[in-house]
Parts: C-alpha cells; structure tokens; sequence
C-alpha cells in the first residue's frame, strides 16, 4: 500500500485550462488561462515542503482558450487555441532558479482552425500537436523548436492530395512512447474512446498512421493519456494508461499495450476487473501521472461530492490493476478541474478551486518500503526513458533521481557513491546520450549475490537499428555492488 501526504502548496489568482510540468526537482511551471482571458505562465520554487512564486517567474500573452504545455531543455512551449480559434504555439526562455520567463518567438500563421489541442515533445527539438481541425477531423503537426525558439512547421497527417487518415474527434489526447512513435486517444465521431498509433519520420515531414482500423473502447466523456514503460528484458513492448470518465460517469483507468511498431494496440487490463469496494467510482476533471515508483501511477479528479480525490493505483506486469492509496485533503473543496504530472518521487497537480489556480506537491509513499531489486531497477529505468520529464531529470542527474523515486538503501547508496569520479561522470554522459538519442539501460545480473554489469547502450544519431557500435557503456560490479569498473566497449552482434 502507499500513502498519499500533501507536502506543500501554493495559490494564483483565478485560472482555467490548466497545465503544469517541472523543470527540476525544484522548479515547476503552471499555464492557464488567467481571470481576464489571457495565457498566463508562473514559476515556482519548491524547497522541502516549502512552495513560493518565483519572482519576476511570471508572463502573459494574448487571449486564449486553450492550453497545452512542453519542456524542452530550459524552454517552454505554450500550444495555444488563439482569440481567432487558431492554433499558435509559442515559445518561451526559462533560466535557471525560473528567475525570468521571456517570450522568445511564435508560429505566427503556421497553422490554421484548431480545438481540443495536445501536445508532446518526441526527443531532441521536435513537438508534435493534435488537435481537432476546422474540418472536425483529428489532425496531427510535427514542429520542429529552432535553437533561436523560432518554429517551423516539418509536416502533418494530412498532406494536400492524399486520403484522409482520422475521421470526426470531440476530444483529443497525445502521447509519445519513444521511437518516433505517438499514441493519441480520442472520443470519435461514435462518442467512443479510439487510440491510433503514429509514427513521424526522422525529420518530421511524414506522420503515417499505423494501423487503419484503430483501437476502440466504449464511451468516454473525459480522457487523460500517459504513456508507460515496457520491460524489454522480459520482451514487453511500451503502452499507454488511458484515464477515462466512462459511460456510467465513473474514473476508468485502462492500460494498453502498443504492438512492435505499433501496427496495433491491445487493451492490457482495466480497474473495472478490481474488487467491487475499490472500482472507482463517479469522477470528472480526471488527470493521472506516474508517482511513488516505477509502476505506481496517481490520478487526480473531482468526485461525486465536488471534493478533490487522489487515488493511487499499481500496474503488474501481467496488465493488472491494484489500488493502492486514496486521499481526500478536504471537504467542500468545489474542484472544478486538475492537472497533474510527476516531480521526482513525488507528484504536483493544480487543481482549479472557487476559479483560483491551487497547486500541491504530493509524496506517494511505500507503507513497507523493500530494497529495489534488479528487476524494479531495471523497470525503473525504462519506465524513466518513456517519461520525457523524468529523462530529462535522468539526464541531468541519473543517481539523483534513481535514489528519489526508488526505496534505496543506506547500503545502496554507499555503493553508488564508490562509483569512481572520472567513471561516474562518463557514465552520466552516456546515459545522456540515449535520453537523446534512444537506447537502452539495464542491468545484467544472475542473481541479486552475483556480479553484474550496468550496460548503457545508446543508439547512433540517426540511426535506429546499429548491428554493431563500440559506443556501448559498461559498468561492472562484484557480487556485493562494489568494485566498480566503467568504460566503453564493442556491442553484441545481433
């Protein structure tokens, strides 16, 4: 079981369409539209449990009716539906401490009509937005963010003289599983939940769809969309957790597996099939995010009572869904919208009460804490590869992260601190490389009293399948994790 503790907090003025992401494990971003109708952006400083607004962390822009929001690097990308019902995406320079947040540039008229807008970042500068077009139809466009924050438009799923590839959509989600492929979850022309699989090409100028029929469920009236990790050393591929407000009105958390290459989706299993005590129950304003570990996901909402409602939820590996914490912070909250997304170990949501933005830091705690094994270490890494705001943490500081999201022992951490200075820093950059680049990161091991080796396999830029490459990481360790020898070497022959 884990429990969910608030762990700080702070309070805007009046906001709708929220969004919010973090830059580091103590800066966070909010977006909304603020009480005159404008984009708003604020900064915040999370120190312990202390949250406060950072100064000079605040900037607007023009009328909007809809937010989405990005990270890449120390930049912010706001997608935006424009006081004329276009899509405008704009960019914007965050330094360190969010001690400014300058406007740098905008699409301009690079896109046209747009609604229910999404939006992910799929590696190194590219972002991809989806959305309802004027037409009515799902509509999907790869950008490419410019070193100066300009934007240019690289290609869409609807070029001039060819089929249309998606029908009629009310609401529009979007996720990226890696490989230059994205999932989006929409409610179809039917008022049905529908996931199609994409795949954009290395420069961003063909987004084919990958399997014709899509995968559907029942009705939907609210989705959020994650995606979340496969084990490939036990042959799992990655898949997506669609958070749903079903047909009956009720929270529906449903995981999906995304076949090789994602010619098809399979539904991996759903908290319909819990206990009836624990099926979630009636539920709207539904956000989820992972938090607590590698397979904890925590999902955020306004229950029946209007209150704000957490409730943590573990996926198995077999698809199976347990719930693992509940917390309701007050009564009479009258919450009319969340957000949520993860923040090391922990969680920050918004949420929108009496029309004022509110947000909160949340530790998802193991009640019995157990020492992470080779198996979760090895989740836990691709768990964090298929998570663009955890990668970019990983990058930054892979020790870091792994001892704030893991149960990680005093002994464990000795051992990792006697990884030498010189070893340790190249190992940093070779997992930096396949956060940018693709790859893999796992530990071989025969047994939890046996020698093992930490193998860091980056991919060529460029490339997507390398046969062989002396650009292979390898870290070995004794039978008791100690006496630890890094460098590069030759990869294995396929």
């Amino acid at each position: 079981m884990r429990k969910i503790t608030w762990a700080g907090g702070g309070v805007a003025g009046e906001a709708s369409h929220l969004s919010v992401q973090a830059f580091s494990s103590t800066e966070v971003m909010t977006t909304m539209q603020n009480g005159s109708g404008n984009l708003e952006l604020i900064g915040w400083l999370v120190d312990g449990d202390k949250v406060t607004r950072a100064n000079n962390g605040t900037a607007t822009a023009g009328t909007v009716q809809e937010v989405a929001l990005a990270l890449v690097g120390r930049r912010a990308v706001t997608a935006v539906r424009s006081g004329s019902n276009n899509l405008l995406l704009i960019s914007w320079n965050v330094p360190f401490g969010v001690t400014s947040i300058d406007r740098l540039h905008d699409s301009g008229t690079l896109a046209g009509e747009a609604s229910q807008i999404a939006m992910t970042a799929i590696g190194g500068n590219m972002l991809v937005t989806a959305m309802r077009a004027g037409s009515g139809n799902l509509l999907l466009i790869s950008w490419a963010l410019n070193a100066d924050g300009s934007f240019t438009r690289l290609g869409d799923s609807a070029p001039p003289g060819q089929p249309a590839q998606a029908g009629a959509v009310s609401l529009v989600t979007v996720a990226f599983i890696g490989n230059y492929t994205v999932v989006t979850a929409v409610r179809n022309g039917s008022g049905n939940l529908e996931l199609i699989a994409w795949k954009v090409s290395t420069d961003g100028k063909i987004i084919h769809r990958q399997d014709p029929s899509g995968t559907s469920a029942g009705a939907v009236s609210e989705i959020a969309l994650i995606p979340f990790p496969g084990d490939p050393t036990r042959g799992g591929g990655p898949g997506v957790i669609t958070a749903v407000r079903n047909g009956s009105g009720n929270l529906e958390v449903i995981g999906w597996k995304v076949l090789e290459g994602g010619i098809g989706i399979a539904r991996a299993g759903d908290t319909s099939r819990l206990p009836p005590s624990q099926v979630p129950g009636t539920a709207s304003h539904i956000a989820i995010a992972p938090a607590g570990g590698a397979t904890t996901y925590l999902a955020t909402m306004r229950r029946g009572s209007g209150d704000l409602e957490l409730i943590a939820f573990d996926l198995a590996a077999n698809g199976g869904w347990s719930r693992v914490g509940d917390l309701v912070p007050e009564v009479g909250t009258d919450v009319t919208e969340t957000a949520v997304a993860p923040f090391y170990s922990r969680a920050v949501s918004v949420a929108r009460r009496a029309n004022f933005l509110n947000l909160a830091i949340w530790d998802v705690s193991l009640t019995n804490v157990q020492a992470a094994d080779t198996a979760a270490l090895n989740q836990w890494f691709t768990s964090v590869l298929a998570d663009p705001t955890r990668a970019r943490q990983l990058k930054g500081d892979w020790m870091k992260l792994l001892q704030a999201e893991l149960a990680v022992t005093d002994r464990q951490k000795e051992h990792l601190s006697l990884v030498p200075a010189a070893d340790a820093m190249e190992l940093q950059k070779a997992i930096a490389m396949v956060v940018d680049h693709g790859g893999t990161i796992h530990i071989e091991r025969d047994s939890e009293r046996s020698p093992g080796v930490l193998v860091v396999q980056p991919k060529k830029p460029g490339v997507e399948t390398v046969d062989f490459s002396v650009g292979v990481f390898h870290c070995t360790f004794d039978a008791n994790c100690r006496d630890w020898h890094c460098g590069w070497g030759p990869a294995k022959k396929k």
